[in-house]
Formats: C-alpha cells, structure tokens, sequence
C-alpha cells in the first residue's frame, strides 16, 4: 500500500470477516467522511477523480502498519553493525515498501561514523511531521547476528528517532502452534525495538531466499541474507485496535535548491521600492490597529487571523504524541530535563505561560482551541542557552496554526539603512531587547488558540498550559512585535524625537544600532530609548560601546567583545563567516568561527554542491569583500555551464580557479574596515562631504563601489561606504551594455546611500571608463533600442548628467571586482577600503575623459536611426492571398522587419522570432493606409497636397485629414473630449467593401468568439469609421465558416408512407412482429438482488404486444425469449429490431433453432417447418424507425407502474405476474375511439383478434349472413375474425393516412457531403464526416447513408446528418467575380484546400443543439398517436 490509500483499499473496515462480505455499516467520520471504512484509512485525498502520484524525485515513502497488541509479528530481525572497528547489536525492520534506508542517530554515534549532512523531512500521517535538520548521509556495514558475511550500506539517512514499536516472539510458541515453522534457527526475543529500517534501494537484503508458509492465514517464515524472520499474523490472538505508521523522507528538492540559489545570484538591487499594500496587508494593519492597546506597562495585541470564523481540527493527539517524542529526547539527557523544567517554571513566573484547566478548555469552543507541540532548540555557538519554540507549522489534516494566520506587512527598515547610520558618528551604541516577542500579551480571546502539553516527569498527568504572549514560530509575530514597537514609541514622539526615531529607523527586529557625535549624546539617546521600551515591557540586554565612559555612565562593564551583525530575514541558509563589530577596536571584521570546519576537509576536487555551499556561507551585507565574493560567484556560474551535476566533482580546467579561490578564502579574517567613516574628524572642521560611485563591468562580472570622501583643511580622506556587484548573465551581453547595466547598479546604490545618511552631502560624483556610457547619457534616450533606452532613462532618473564622469581602466577602483588580476586584496590600506589615489589630489587634477571617434561607433550601435522610405500604392503584400486578419497582420510586420534588417545591413543582437508590439503597429498603418490608397486615392491625394475632399467625395461628411503616420482619419466634432483617447476621438476611415476592411471585421469577430455582431460593431467604433457597418458586420458574420457550421442543423426528408407490414388486413397477429428490450428490473434471489429485462414483442399489424422475461441481455437469453414467443403466438414471417448485439446474434441463430418448433405441436410442423423468418434491423442511433415497439414499451411501463408501486423489489414470480396483467391492460386497450352512439358494440382493440373480445370474458359472434347456417366452429371463428378485420379497414386503418412533422421534400443527401453527425448522448462534441453512400426509397428521398468518420464507417439515418455548408469558389467581399480564389495557408475552405478543413476530428457545439426537442425523435413517425 503507497501513498494515500488506493483503491482496494479504499472501503476496507479492518475487521476480519474471512470470506464473507462486510456487514459493517460503520463510516468513517473523519471530517465529514461518509465512506465505510477505517478512520485510519481516512486520506483528504482518497477521494480524486484523478490518481495521484505515489512518489516524486525527490521523497521516500515508508508505509508500516502496526498494532497496539502483539498479534501481528513484523519483518524484525537481530543484526550486527560495525563502522571504525566498532559493532552495535540492534534489530532492522525490513520494509519493502521503502525506498529509503534510516538509521538511528544514536546509533552513528555509538558506531563513530560521519557524514554529509543533508536536510530530511519525516511526515505521518494526518499531515503530521516533523524536519530533520541533522540528518547526514553515512555508510554502514552489517550482518546477520552471529553471522561473519557482512554488507555494505551506503547513503543510509540519519534520524533522531525512528519511534517504531517495540515487538516480542516466543519462537518455541510458535513452533508448537504452527508445525511449519519447526526447526528453524530463530531465536525469540522480547520488546524488540528496531534501530534501523531497511528499504528497497538494498533489495538484495530483502530478497527471500527461502520461504516456509503454511495456511492461508498462518505467520510465514523466509530466510534472507541477514536470516530467518518470521511475520504474518498470528490467528491465536485477537487484536482490537490497529495503529498505522506512515514515514515520508523528503530532501531538499532540486527547485528548492535553484531558488536559495538564485536568490543568492540575484541582482543586488539598492533601491527599495515600496509595493502596493494587498489585502492580506490592510486586513493586518486594521487588526493591529483594533487590538492593540496598553495593559499597564505591557502591550496588547491580537493574532492576525486570516479570516473570522477559523475553524481549527482536533489536534490534542497530535500534541500528545510529539510530547512523548520530546520525553523520549530528555530521558536520554537528564541536564537537558532540568534546563527544560527550569526554563517552563520561569515562564510561568513571568506569567508567558499560565496553567489552563479541564473545565476551562471545556467550555470554549472546540474548533477555536490549538495544542501546538513543544520544542528545545539549542544554538551550537551558545550551547548553555535552549530556547523554547512551539511548531505553528504542525499539521494535523492538512491544516496548521500558521495555516490560519497571515503574515502582515514587511515593518523592518532595510538592514544596509540600518548599517550605514550606524557607521556615520564618531560614538556607536549597540544592544537588543530580550524576550521581544514574549513581551507582547496576546488578547485573551486568542491565546486559547495556543495552547500546548507538559508534564514535568512521564508519569505525571499531562497538564494543559496557554501561551499568553507572542511567540516564536508563529508567523505574525514578527510583524506584531514591530507594530507594537513602533506603536508604542510613536506615542514619545513630542517628548523623545531623536530616541523615537532611533527605536523607528535604526532597530533591525531586536537589535538597535545607533551611533552620535559625543558621549553625551550616546548616553541620552540610550536612556531615552531604555525609557521608551520600558513603557512597552520590553528590557534592554547587555549594551556595547566602543566609548567605555558611555559604558561607565550607564553602569555597564567593558566591552571588550564583540557583536555580530544582524543577518538579513531573508537569509534562509546558515552563515558561517558573518560580519562582526569589535567596539574596543571599534572595527568591522569576519568571524571566522566554524572557518575550518567548512575548510578542514579534503576538498581539493569538490562537488558541484559542496563549492555552493562554500559560496553561500559568507554574508556581507555591506560588500566589505564583494571583490572576492563575486569572483566565487563566477566560479559558480562556470560549474553551472559545464552542465556538472550537483553531486558529480566541478571539471578539470576549473581547479586551479577553485585552489585559488580558496586560499584567499582562508584570509578573509584579515579584513578589517573602521566602523565609523572618519572618526578623528570633527564635523564642525569638515568643509566639503562628497560620495563617489566607481562603476565598472567585464564579460563575467558588473560591480560598482561607493566612497565617503570629506575634506579638512586643504586634506582629503575618503572611506568605504559599501559595494555591490552581480555575475554578468549567461546569455552574452556586450561590453556596452554590460558597462550600462553597472552604471544602473551604481545610480542605485547613490540613491540608497543617499536616503540612508543623515549628514549633509554637499555633491555626488559617478565615475566610469566606459566612454559609450557617457555618450549614451548625454543624448536622447529615445533615439536608442529598449535595453539602453529604459537603462539610461532610469539612470537619468536617479541621477543627472553633470554628476557621471570618465576614469580610466587601471583608476578605476571598481575593476578590482570584475577582473581577477593578481586577486582582490584584503589589505586595509589598499584602494579597495581606501579609494583610488586620485581622490587625495584636488578636484584639477582628476581624471578627464578622452574623445576618439571609437566612441561614437559604439554609441551609435545603439542608436534608432530614421530613414525616409517613399511608398508607392503598389502592395507589397497582396492581400487577396489571406482569409486570416492575423495572418496578413504578421506577414506585414516580418515584411517591416526585412526592411529594418536590410537597412541596418547587420543586427548586433539577433531578433525575436515573434514580431514586437512596435512591429505590428506599423503593419497596422501600412494595411490601413494600403486600404485607403485603393479605395480613397483621390481623398489622399488632395489631402496630402494640403486641399480639402471633392465635394462629390462619399467621405467629405467625416472632415477627413491626414495624420503624421499618412493615416486617413476622421475629423469630427469631439477633439476636446477629456476622456476619450485619440482614436476613439478621431477613427481610421475604411472602405467597406475592401478585402483588408473584410479581414479586419472577420478579426474581430473571431476574436469576440463569433458572439454578438453589436459586440464587433461597438469594438470597431471605438477605432474605425466604416460606411454602413453594421450592414457589413452581418455580411461577414453569415460569411463566416464557423459560424456556418456553428449553426447548421439536420433537414430531415419529408416522413415516409408506412411500410406494408404496418398496412396488411387479413393475417395472423404477429406475422410481422417488432422486438425491444425494457430494463432490466431488479429482482430478489435469496438475499442478493439481480437484474431482470423483459422481451416485448409487439404485432406491427393490430398492435398487440407479448412479454417474456428475459434473464440477461445475452444472444442466449434472447433466443430462448424468441423460442417462447414462437411456441406461444407461431412464428413470424418478418422480425423487426433495433440493431442491438444480442438481436443480431439471435437472427445468426434463427435459422437453426427455427426447426426445433415442430416437436412443439404436429400440427403446426409444416407451417414452421417451411417458414423462414426474415429479421430486419434499423439504421444505428435511429429510434424514430422503430416508433410501434418503443410506445409500446412507454404503455407497458405505465401499466406496470399503476399495477405495482411497492417500494420493496420483488422476486421472479411477482414480477413475472405483474408483467402478464400489464400485458393484458395494453391488449385490452382501444386502437380507435370509443363510439358514443353505439352503446351495444365496444371499441377495437388488439385482444379482439387473439381472444376474439376485448377482455377475453365474452364472445361477440357476428356473422356475415344471419340465413346461413354455420356448422362449426371453425367457420364461426373465421367470420368473427374477417368481422374484426373488416373494422380494421374501416376504422384503424384511415387514422394512419395523417403526416404529424417532416412535412415538406427537401434536398437529398449525396455521397461526398461533409455532414456533421447529431450524437444526443454526446454533447459538444459531434464527430464530423463524409457521406460515402446513400439509400433513397422508392420515392427518391434519401432516408438513410453511410459514413466515414476518423473512427471507422457508420450507418445512420437523414435525420440525424447536418450537411456543412463549404461549397467551393464562394466570394467574399473585395474579390473579383471572374477570378477563382487562391487561398494560402491552413484552414482556408476551398476546392483545393478542403481535406484540411474539414479532416475528420470532433467538433464542439453549443450545448443549445445537443439534446433539443428538434433532434428527439424517440417517438416519431411510425408512433402510433392514438396510443
């Protein structure tokens, strides 16, 4: 069993019946479930139309069923496993239902062996699960216990706990009771709890040498390589409850991968735009907004619920068991225990957390209450601090506390924003608040929603506790943390303006960075913020300076440590070098802590994800060593070219890249940058305060750095300010462009740097050595192609043209990060962290930019150059060579595109193969202009030349004029309309009978899905002036061939005379006789119910009707039907039916059993003996044809129904009666009207010529001549038979002379028609084909033919065949009459080209067609009204 649970299994009650059927009338319950099956089978998936998938690339599913008693024995097995010459006896679980192999953590360390970490994901079922962040990938070797043959296990997963149940056997018990398991090498053992699970990747371990079984239900012994195991279920217990265990092993997939990836490779973008607040935002900001107030010296708020009425599931089960898995983790680590139980005392003592009881829980609303599970965290850096977290992503049914909370809007303030003020005075404060999410209580109608279980010992009883603050792990709480705080600090705004902008704008969530100019300063500004928090329950932490009198005055100790940096929320991957403020040196430098773990190993070959992972370890948020970074960066990229897989060694020409790199990986901790820019300064001495921007670009990398440069007293410094930089993009880019592309990230970086200071920036300056850059600059942005134009306009935007200037190569500071040269340096008195030399000079003698005619050639690559083009009126596209307004448009913009290419004579970037937006706006000119050349040459003539329209001009009404496109437009009376567009104030003028006009009209038709022609008459207004157009849309719309075929309908020929068998006096009843099925009947055998049909004979002559039961719709229940039928009415000379499969095998057999009628009666032997029945069958899906049988099977239903509406199903007897005394009602039934005058004669009916009476009860003997006397019996009956007959003639059979539809002759099918075929059980999607032959009657109409569909060849009846209308050299408007058309391109209905229009597909119809009372001929022609 894999995956949800399949289909076999899907009403499985897990109640063992044996053989007989279940009776168990149990459903499920589980969320409305009313399946009859185990709630432990309950899946929210089991019940798709669609199957869904087992397994994915990426997961290992584990499917383990166990029980709570000891009556099922699992594949358990005693082995040894041995790992750097140590062995650990435990017990494996052979599953082959799982792909994966999982060992114990516990294990690996008792063996010693290591591994790989890799990210794990276990799941349970009802959506429960928990991350393995441990996991490592490590090999193993093992063998049977007491066995020297071992195996090798590789890619075996770690886990913490596997938590499978423990199992005993009593193998001398066994062996008693089942006698096929004697003698086996099996030692019991008892609470056997395996450590290990053996799935299908080592299938070899799992293979059954050898098997022993015995009964269907024993236990099953088989002997693998690690041994004999004995499973299966043991029938001498019995089990009441069953417990199923489902494991999904799910790594990292390969799309999780790409994405931290490209978000690591992502252009660093510098300015911050803010987006437009969703929904989910204002529903967030007004429940913060309505929640929060203050509660004493604490903040209140609520959860940010998504929607009012939530509805939680029952999750206390879930909670329990996570409990005891936390149980089970601190009964192996008893200091751990005693930290946890402190930790949940404080809690409580600090009233976060608050007792909850039975009755309390009780009387609140089920569906709104939460248990989440408990969770201890400890950070491998501080290993003496646990955090308590709960899992808000725990799921239960699908459905999470998180599931239920929105996130909120993004409150932070950008982290760069942050780390630049924070480097701006001469005095840095640093700290953070403790506990900041516990600070904030949680209103008391939501804290119910987080609840969670403890117990401070196993034996305890479980006690219920309520989280009465924000906690860590929900998804709001960030959001609400930073509204309370901003909140709260807004309310000091008049009191603290300086304190409330720090809390505001230089807090990172709980971190506060903050720097002034003087020790007074720092000390208010911290007491002022210290104050502020207060108000709000929210504590300082320990606070760093590098000033030790800020410390003394606030009463802290040395600080003489350092901080790291906040990571960017953002940053879902660990770092590993971050970072790092020294205050007592008061520097920036990277930690190097876990430095050698990373680099310890041999990896002098790595993997392709092994040199990720290096990469993305370091985090620079300031791009202190974004020179190095990038070129790691591009060693990324070049692996990615190679096409190396992610676990295969980066190729061979990369190594002496990657040896490089590294080595310069293990000096990164000589980086060290001044935190402040220029902290010997003064500010008051300082003159001018400028920021520069070097820009630069390669073929694999764009980078631009910024610099703080100040002058005092004729001095400059300058001091880095921060760097970005991005992998240039695999598609090859040119240098200009690339150069471009920098100058953008640098326009950016300035802005961000600009809105992030405080200090007074007296001017900016941009450097670049891409000459082509500045040239582009300084002109018209227009004049170039998209990729400069929109890059320079944004440049433009940010920046002015005074501000970039022209530096060389080997000045510019920024190069040192696109090219690796000698490497970057770290060194801190390089240009990197110092700038470029230049800067120290005065501002004469900077660098000036050269001028060459290179640069010009350059620019002008980019330049959008006009070239006067004379038109002439001859079309350059004739467009009487397209029915398809989409087709002429595309071909008109490919003939724009050639010209543009011929006259650029060569294209630096290669085109798209689709036609650009530009391109098709020009089409569009061309062809309107085209149209009106043709048809309005006079018009243009006169007005290009500056005259006004003739008089005599059927346009001088519109006040048409030329635009600057050469486009005749309307003049009108509306220009000065506000909201209307140009178009719509002044339309194109169109011919109306031009072919491009009829184009443009059948566009648009088919663009509105051939619907409304008003629709196409109010779009075409809005931009086109067309005489008469309405008129014009309705002639394209009935010349539309969709629409034709859309609407076309059957024409059925006039209804035929009735056939002789219908008209013949003076034979027996049932000599031509009609066959159908009615059904089936369901019947009562025993206990079962079973299906009855009954057989319905009925005369075509008199309209007398015969049942029989039928068993089955079988040949052979058919022809016992018919042989009762011959036995009981005599056999019939024709036989008429539909074309049924069990009809035709009875008329293949007819012939044969026809000669067994004689033994019946010797009598009759020479009647049947000699007779040949001749059987007709009906045209397929033709019920009109056979109208006498089906109202006769209409009356028998009826009848049955008044004799027997029992709710209860009846047996064979009952229902045999019933239908015998329904029988007799439809026999008695009149075929004429019952006269009024005659009281003494009665009506005609069917039973007068079989019991010679109406009911059977008297005989009504009339005689021809009352003189004669008549002698016997036989006479008598024959002249009460030809009295009957005489009726017949005189009264039934004038009341069938009346047509009562398909009146009128109309045009006879032919072979070669495209016909569509009308399927009523089948809606929209009616098969199209090709009459191949047709069958006329006598009178030349044509009643029935055979066609060819894509499925094969089929016979059906006029009636149900709609002729396509695609006759050939039909004219549309703007052809010539004399000309046949010559169409080009697939789908044109034509002579030549018709095949591929009409080939033989399904065709969707309005669903108005299907199943119309037009097409319904159930009871047609031949019915019988009166009846």
């Amino acid at each position: 069993m894999e995956g949800n649970a399949p289909e076999e299994f899907g009403r499985l009650c897990l109640v063992p019946h044996r053989k007989w059927p279940c009776r168990s009338k149990k459903e499920c319950g589980v969320d409305g479930c009313r399946i009859r099956h185990h709630m432990l089978l309950h899946s929210n998936q089991s019940h798709r139309s669609e199957p869904v998938p087992l397994t994915k690339p990426s997961e290992t599913v584990h499917h383990n069923y166990h029980h709570t008693k000891s009556y099922s024995l699992f594949r358990y097995l005693p082995v040894t496993l041995y790992g750097n010459g140590k062995e650990v006896d435990t017990y494996v679980f052979l599953d082959d239902g799982s792909s994966s192999t999982l060992l114990e953590e516990a294990i690996a360390v008792q063996l010693g062996i290591d591994g790989v970490p890799d990210n794990l994901w276990l799941g349970w079922t009802g959506k429960i699960g928990r991350h393995e962040k441990s996991s490592k990938r490590v090999s193993v070797k093992i063998s049977g216990s007491g066995k020297k043959e071992t195996f090798h296990l590789n890619n075996v997963r770690t886990v913490r706990e596997l938590g499978l149940p423990s199992q005993t056997l009593n193998y001398p018990e066994l062996s008693t009771a089942y006698a096929h398991l004697q003698g086996l090498p099996v030692n019991s053992y008892k609470d056997a709890k395996p450590g290990m699970i053996i799935g299908i990747e080592h299938v070899h371990l799992l293979t059954s040498l050898k098997i022993r079984e015995g009964c269907k239900s024993d236990p099953v012994a088989t002997k693998t390589r690690l041994g004999w195991c004995i499973f299966g279920r043991n029938s001498g217990s019995v089990g009441s409850v069953e417990q199923l265990n489902l494991h999904v092993c799910k790594e990292m997939s390969n799309s999780d991968l790409y994405d931290s990836m490209k978000q690591f490779f992502a252009v660093e973008e510098a300015v911050v735009t803010k987006p437009l607040e969703s929904e989910e935002d204002q529903r967030a900001n007004s429940i913060l907004a309505a929640t929060t107030v203050r509660r004493g010296c604490r903040i209140e708020s609520g959860l940010l619920w998504r929607k009012d009425d939530i509805y939680f599931p029952e999750s206390y089960k879930m909670a329990m068991s996570r409990l005891r898995g936390l149980e089970k983790r601190l009964s192996r680590d008893a200091e751990l225990r005693r930290r946890v139980n402190e930790q949940i005392a404080s809690y409580e003592e600090k009233q976060y957390i608050s007792k909850g009881s039975l009755e309390e829980v009780a009387s609140l609303n089920p569906h709104r209450v939460w248990y989440l599970p408990l969770g201890v965290v400890i950070n491998p850096k501080k290993p003496n601090k646990i955090r308590m977290v709960w899992d808000a992503a725990a799921k239960v049914g699908g459905v999470c506390f998180n599931d239920m909370l929105i996130k909120g809007p993004d409150l932070l303030v950008s982290l760069m924003e942050v780390l630049l003020r924070f480097r701006q005075g001469k005095v840095a404060v640093c700290s953070d608040i403790r506990e900041m999410f516990l600070r904030i209580l949680i209103r008391e109608e939501d804290k119910w929603s987080q609840c969670f279980l403890w117990r401070s010992r196993p034996e305890e009883d479980v006690q219920v506790y309520v989280i009465n603050v924000a906690m860590f792990g929900a998804t709001s709480s960030p959001c609400t943390a930073q509204y309370v705080k901003n909140w709260n600090a807004s309310e000091y705004s008049d009191q603290y303006p300086r304190a409330v902008e720090a809390v505001i704008k230089n807090h990172y969530v709980d971190d506060f960075l903050d720097s002034v100019d003087s020790v007074e300063e720092a000390v208010e500004l911290v007491q002022q913020v210290k104050d502020i928090h207060a108000a709000a329950g929210f504590q300082f932490g320990k606070i760093l300076s590098n000033e030790q009198e800020v410390l003394d005055r606030l009463g802290e100790t040395s600080s003489a440590i350092s901080k790291p940096l906040p990571v960017a929320k953002d940053r879902a991957y660990e770092r590993v070098l971050g970072i790092t403020w020294i205050p007592s040196e008061d520097i920036f430098t990277f930690s190097y802590e876990g430095l050698e773990e990373v680099l310890g190993t041999d990896w002098t070959v790595p993997t392709k994800r092994q040199v990720l992972r290096i990469v993305m370890k370091l985090y620079d948020p300031l791009g202190f060593v974004a020179h190095f970074v990038v070129q790691g960066k591009i060693l990324m990229q070049e692996v990615w070219r190679t096409g190396t897989n992610w676990d295969e060694p980066i190729a061979e020409q990369l190594h002496d890249l990657w040896s490089r790199w590294i080595e310069l990986y293990r000096k990164i901790n000589d980086v060290s940058v001044p935190r402040c820019f220029f902290k010997e300064l003064c500010p008051k001495q300082v003159r001018d305060i400028q920021i520069h921007v070097f820009t630069d670009a390669s073929v694999s990398a764009c980078a631009c750095v910024a610099y703080l440069r100040m002058t005092v007293e004729g001095e400059s410094q300058c001091s880095l300010i921060a760097a970005k930089t991005k992998v240039a993009p695999l598609r090859s880019l040119s240098i200009p462009r690339l150069e471009l592309q920098a100058a953008m990230m640098g326009s950016r970086l300035l802005q961000n740097i600009c809105s992030a200071l405080t200090i007074s920036i007296q001017s900016r300056f941009l450097w670049t050595d891409s000459a082509t850059v500045l040239a582009w600059l300084r002109s018209d942005s227009r004049r170039y192609h998209q990729f400069a134009s929109f890059r320079v306009g944004e440049i433009l935007s940010l920046t002015s043209v005074n501000e970039w200037r022209y530096v060389p190569s080997r000045e510019n500071v920024a190069d040192d990060a696109t090219k690796w040269n000698a490497g970057p340096s770290f060194d801190p008195e390089c240009r990197w962290y110092q700038g470029p030399a230049f800067l120290q000079d005065p501002e004469s003698q900077w660098p000036t930019e050269r001028s060459d005619g290179t640069v010009e050639a350059e620019a002008a690559c980019e330049e959008i150059r006009v070239v006067a083009l004379h038109r002439t009126v001859e079309e350059v596209v004739d467009v009487q060579r397209f029915s398809n307004w989409n087709r002429l448009l595309r071909a008109m913009a490919y003939v724009h595109r050639s010209v543009a290419v011929w006259k650029h004579e060569a294209s630096e970037e290669r085109p798209l193969r689709v036609p650009s937006q530009t391109e098709f706006k020009k089409a569009e000119e061309t062809l309107w202009w085209q149209a009106q050349s043709q048809a309005y040459a006079e018009e243009v003539c006169l007005l290009n030349g500056g005259h006004s329209v003739a008089k005599g001009s059927s346009i001088r009404a519109l006040c048409p004029f030329m635009d600057e496109r050469g486009v005749l437009r309307v003049g009108g009376r509306i220009e000065h309309a506000p909201t209307l567009s140009y178009e719509a104030k002044h339309p194109v003028v169109l011919p109306r009978n031009h072919r491009i006009t009829y184009l443009l009209m059948l566009g648009y038709h088919q663009r509105f899905l051939h619907a409304n022609s008003e629709t196409v008459c109010n779009e075409l207004r809005q931009q086109f002036y067309i005489p008469r157009m309405r008129s014009a849309v309705r002639s394209v719309c009935r010349s539309c061939q969709y629409c034709k075929i859309k609407k076309t309908t059957p024409a059925p020929p006039m209804m035929g005379p009735l056939p002789k068998v219908r008209l013949t006096p003076f034979v027996r009843p049932f000599t031509y006789t009609g066959v159908d099925y009615m059904g089936p009947f369901e019947v009562k055998v025993g206990r079962s119910l079973v299906k009855r049909w009954i057989c319905l004979f009925t005369c075509l002559t008199v309209r007398a009707v015969h049942l029989e039961l039928a068993h089955s719709l079988s040949t052979k229940s058919c022809v016992m039907a018919f042989r009762r039928f011959v036995n009981r009415r005599g056999a019939p000379l024709e036989v008429f039916s539909d074309n049924g499969t069990n009809f035709v095998g009875a008329s293949r057999q007819l012939s044969e059993e026809i000669q067994k009628i004689n033994e019946i009666n010797e009598d009759c032997a020479s009647t049947f003996t000699n007779a040949r029945t001749q059987w007709h069958f009906n045209v397929p899906a033709a019920p009109h044809m056979g109208g006498p049988w089906e109202r006769m099977v209409r009356s028998v239903k009826v009848a049955m129904t008044a004799i027997s509406s029992s709710p209860h199903h009846p047996n064979d007897e009952v229902l045999e009666t019933v239908m015998l005394e329904a029988e007799g009602i439809v026999n008695s039934r009149p075929l004429t009207y019952v006269p009024l005058e005659a009281t003494d004669r009665e009506a005609l009916t069917p039973n007068h010529f079989l019991l010679y009476s109406s009911s059977g009860n008297k005989q009504s003997v009339v005689t021809a001549d009352q003189s004669v006397t008549l002698r016997d019996s036989w006479t008598i009956a024959r002249n009460i038979m030809d009295e009957f007959w005489r009726r017949w003639v005189r009264e039934y059979l004038p009341m069938l002379t009346r047509r009562t539809k398909w009146f009128d002759n109309v045009k006879p099918l032919e072979p070669g028609d495209l016909v569509v075929i009308i399927d009523e059980n089948a809606r929209n999607c009616w098969e199209r084909g090709r009459i191949l032959e047709v069958f006329p009657d006598k009178s030349g109409q044509v009643r029935r033919a055979t066609v060819q569909t894509a499925r094969g060849v089929f016979g059906r009846p006029a009636v149900k065949l709609a002729v396509l209308d695609v006759a050939e050299n039909r004219k549309e408007p703007g052809e010539a009459a004399q000309e046949t058309e010559v169409v080009h391109g697939a789908g044109d209905v034509t002579g030549n080209t018709v095949d591929r229009e009409t080939e033989v597909k399904p065709l969707s119809f309005p669903s108005r067609l299907s199943g119309s009372a037009e097409w319904d001929d159930r009871w047609a022609s031949t019915t019988d009204r009166s009846e």
